[in-house]
């Protein structure tokens, strides 16, 4: 993509607080985090993946969109399914479109996918499905 740097970094440091929790530092925002398994209802590893596909996406179509010079809403939800000693196993992203007709959205969502860091990691682990809703 234009104006892009070919190459991105991502960072973050965690540390332990209990033995299924910890506390991650990206840039200036703190989270704390929980183990999946600790039966908590907060943030959790698996969740944060989701989390940076779904933002990553939901960022990469708003760019595509003022590239091609449309004023497009969209919300990204990513469902991942992951498996202990596999990794992950499956997914689906679902893009909710609103200001642009159907065709748009799938021309948007093509590109974003091409080239969406994160959806290139992940897609290259598992089969990632998609559904496009336009509203």
């Amino acid at each position: 993509m234009e104006g892009v740097p070919e190459r991105l970094e991502g960072r973050a440091v965690a540390r332990s607080v209990a033995s299924m929790a910890a506390e991650v530092e990206m840039g200036s925002v703190r989270l704390a985090v929980e183990s999946e398994l600790s039966g908590g209802s907060g943030a959790s590893p698996l969740a944060l993946i989701a989390a940076g596909l779904a933002s990553c996406e939901a960022i990469m179509a708003s760019m595509v969109a003022e590239k091609l010079g449309v004023s497009a809403r969209v919300a990204v939800e990513a469902r991942l399914e992951f498996s202990l000693g596999e990794g992950l196993v499956g997914g689906v992203v679902v893009y909710r479109f609103s200001g642009v007709d159907r065709d748009l959205a799938e021309k948007i969502v093509e590109l974003v996918e091409r080239s969406c860091p994160v959806y290139n990691t992940l897609s290259k682990a598992a089969v990632l499905g998609r559904e496009i809703i336009v509203e």
